[in-house]
């Protein structure tokens, strides 16, 4: 079982980490889940472009279609000089989610955790993606706001007095599954 961390970050945090992350490391593979795939494309998708573009106006080594490639339908981000991949997917359907099982990624993002079905959340730690982070010494992220169920993975790794929880004076920043 892999050990872990709880950090406290925005969603605009771990944006920032993906493009450092996709950006450098040789055919990184992340994943973004939010509740759906509509939700996704709200909450990340748009604000990432965004950002990649902005980048590519800062820098003039960073070019929009030919270093950075998104796939509308598909919702992938790809940096071609890393072959890095982002993937973004909705936790609506079940099918979706089981399409990650199996799959070794750097990073995976639960966004709006204390929102999602709580079997889901244990099922994607415990059973589908996992046990595969420990291939690239990856992580779990599970982003969002505490909900009013004071229960499931989320509340564990955020309450006070959990065997996950750690004073918030000795946090780094969001809560954090990472894998050995």
């Amino acid at each position: 079982r892999g050990r872990r961390r709880t950090r406290l970050a925005t969603r605009r945090r771990w944006k920032a980490r993906a493009i450092i992350k996709l950006s450098s490391i040789p055919r990184a593979k992340l994943v973004y889940i939010a509740l759906s795939k509509p939700n996704a494309r709200d909450l990340l998708w748009e604000p990432l472009k965004f950002s990649i573009e902005k980048m590519a106006q800062r820098h003039d080594g960073l070019r929009m279609g030919k270093d950075v490639l998104f796939s509308e339908s598909q919702l992938t981000c790809t940096f071609l000089r890393t072959g890095g991949v982002l993937q973004l997917f909705g936790a609506d359907k079940r099918d979706e989610i089981e399409k990650l099982r199996g799959r070794p990624f750097h990073e995976v993002a639960l966004d709006e955790t204390a929102s999602s079905d709580n079997q889901l959340v244990e099922d994607l730690i415990d059973r589908i993606v996992g046990p595969r982070l420990g291939d690239y010494k990856g992580c779990f992220v599970m982003v969002g706001t505490p909900g009013h169920i004071l229960q499931g993975q989320f509340y564990n790794a955020t309450a006070p007095g959990s065997k996950f929880h750690r004073p918030y004076a000795h946090r780094v920043k969001q809560a954090v599954l990472v894998a050995k």
